[in-house]
């Protein structure tokens, strides 16, 4: 097993209980700034958000169609 160090430079971002280094964050926006993702990756991501905002709305406004509710099954009996 690894030896936990204690302080701020063991704070990952897959940590929850701690919030990541200000230092780490501002090295990645660097990193973005000099490197940023190609077209397609932005608009892939910005196609996704558009589309679940756009299911939202629609679920928000028009409702949720009656096919896609489950109806409530209940307690489960046990034959004895």
């Amino acid at each position: 097993m690894r030896p936990r160090h204690v302080g701020v430079s063991a704070a990952q971002p897959s940590d929850p209980g701690r919030p990541m280094n200000e230092f780490r964050m501002l090295l990645r926006a660097k990193r973005l700034a000099q490197h940023p993702p190609p077209l397609w990756k932005v608009k892939l991501v910005i196609g996704v958000i558009v589309l679940l905002l756009a299911i939202a709305g629609i679920e928000r406004f028009v409702g949720w169609p009656d096919w896609m509710t489950l109806e409530p099954a209940g307690r489960p009996h046990i034959a004895r």
